[in-house]
């Protein structure tokens, strides 16, 4: 978690917050989504755990998703963005 105050510090500079890892994914192919179908047919006995984590997942995207929204208004004033890959 981020303090919006925090931002304040850097006023005089560029902060540069990173994109999230998967925004490549896509780029090279590979799809995750298929990966994930393909577990539950196969059904292994880590099912659950990769459940669990795809869960996990979901609610992580589903924050960032609504932390970017917030933070949009801002972008490219207070932060840029950037890829790491």
């Amino acid at each position: 978690m981020l303090s919006g105050a925090a931002l304040l510090y850097f006023q005089g500079g560029d902060v540069y917050l990173t994109l999230k890892p998967s925004i490549s994914t896509f780029m090279t192919g590979i799809d995750p989504f298929d990966f994930m179908r393909f577990v539950e047919v196969k059904a292994p006995q880590w099912l659950p755990k990769f459940s669990e984590f795809i869960r996990l997942w979901k609610l992580y995207t589903s924050s960032l998703a609504k932390t970017s929204e917030l933070l949009e208004p801002l972008h490219g004033v207070v932060f840029k963005t950037t890829l790491l890959s």
